[in-house]
């Protein structure tokens, strides 16, 4: 299509818009008018009538409105000024280079998860006070039983972390820096 054809089509559309959009305004002020109408004089019969079946035409009439307004946007109808100028510009391949991407660096190796094997008497509390330090915080203790429990719970046999087996292997994730304390020996 040529710029004079788009121009066209796009007043044309304008033009449509604007007398369906008029149409509407039309219809909704007939319609107060009628509603106004039958409240103002109650008796007659030909306001209560149109005031009755006025609402919901209205409303059919303002969806099918939007309706037709959406799909003709989504047709790709022209959202620009009609008096724009269509300026027709050859396409130039663009050539561009490759941007240098740097191989990441290794990440360090993961340290290896240390094992536990339950002994009779033990529970994740007494295992976690072990790991944290005697002398360390309650708050600090806490927080390693939860990620102890959280750590383990798929594979505890009882599925309980408070019952835990003599013989069962419990995974010990890393103590985090700074939440243990030294002991008396260190």
């Amino acid at each position: 299509m040529d710029a004079e054809t788009l121009d066209e089509a796009a007043v044309l559309l304008d033009r449509v818009a604007w007398v369906a959009l008029a149409a509407v305004a039309l219809w909704f002020a007939a319609g107060a008018a009628c509603c106004l109408a039958a409240r103002c004089a109650p008796r007659r019969r030909v306001p209560r009538r149109l005031a009755r079946w006025s609402p919901a035409v209205v409303r059919r009439l303002a969806g099918v409105t939007i309706t037709t307004s959406f799909a003709l946007a989504a047709a790709g109808a022209p959202v620009r000024p009609a008096h724009a100028a269509v300026v027709a510009v050859e396409d130039e391949p663009v050539v561009r280079t490759p941007a240098r991407v740097t191989p990441p660096a290794p990440a360090p190796p993961a340290p290896q998860p240390r094992i536990h094997v339950v002994d009779p008497g033990d529970s994740l509390w007494r295992i976690a006070r072990a790991q944290v330090g005697e002398r360390a915080s309650h708050a600090a203790l806490t927080h390693y039983w939860r990620v102890l429990v959280e750590t383990n719970r798929p594979t505890l046999r009882s599925g309980d972390p408070s019952l835990i087996y003599p013989g069962e292997a419990i995974t010990l994730p890393p103590v985090p820096a700074g939440l243990t304390t030294p002991t008396a020996g260190e």
